[in-house]
């Protein structure tokens, strides 16, 4: 009977000295069961230090819960100024997901409070529109400038079509060039669309090219 007590007895003492909120519950429950099973053949002393054990896992449990209420009253609160004073748009969609991954981590260290949990999500959902507004701008921005820039490649396309017979060579470099520097200042797009669309401004740009590439190496 001694050597169950003092085994649990010790599981308990390990969680609560590591701070383990749900680990320690659990060790407390089955220190409770071996008390229940064997408390008769023990003696006091061990009776007391397992009193004192379960009452220190029974404060580091409650702390555990007020503390995790902390950090979500916080979090509400955060939440609820986004509503007041929106970040806007990236900065907005950044701070919602911390906090979100924040609240999860509180769920991990103590009991989950549904009233407060309503509060968070509500204002987080509602501090979301600014976000889903400003995605939906972005992508028509995105649209208006990846229209923008294969406008730019059908006119790169049709001017190296009529002009490759051409041999002004001043006046070639000089469209080339102007055709980059409206490359340069067409707007902005994201790596992604960037990257869908660079190779189609190359291989226009190649086809411009080639007659003055053609008559460097001629010239070499």
């Amino acid at each position: 009977a001694t050597a169950v007590v003092r085994e649990a007895l010790l599981k308990l003492e390990q969680e609560v000295a590591q701070g383990h909120g749900k680990a320690s519950a659990g060790a407390a429950q089955a220190l409770r069961q071996a008390l229940k099973e064997h408390g008769r053949f023990i003696d006091d002393k061990l009776q007391h230090h397992a009193d004192q054990v379960l009452l220190a896992a029974g404060e580091l449990e409650g702390w555990q819960r007020w503390r995790a209420d902390q950090i979500r009253e916080d979090l509400v609160e955060k939440a609820e100024a986004l509503l007041a004073k929106p970040l806007g748009g990236r900065k907005q969609q950044e701070a919602l997901r911390a906090m979100r991954e924040q609240w999860k981590t509180s769920d991990q260290g103590g009991t989950p409070n549904h009233a407060l949990w309503k509060r968070f999500d509500d204002a987080c959902n509602e501090a979301h529109k600014v976000v889903e507004a400003w995605l939906e701008k972005t992508k028509e921005q995105t649209e208006a400038t990846k229209a923008q820039r294969r406008v730019l490649i059908d006119e790169v396309l049709a001017w190296a079509e009529a002009h490759k017979t051409n041999t002004d060579w001043k006046h070639h470099i000089r469209s080339l060039n102007g055709f980059v520097s409206k490359w340069r200042e067409a707007g902005h797009l994201s790596e992604k669309a960037f990257a869908e669309i660079q190779p189609q401004w190359k291989a226009a740009m190649d086809a411009a090219d080639a007659p003055l590439t053609a008559a460097r190496n001629d010239s070499l």
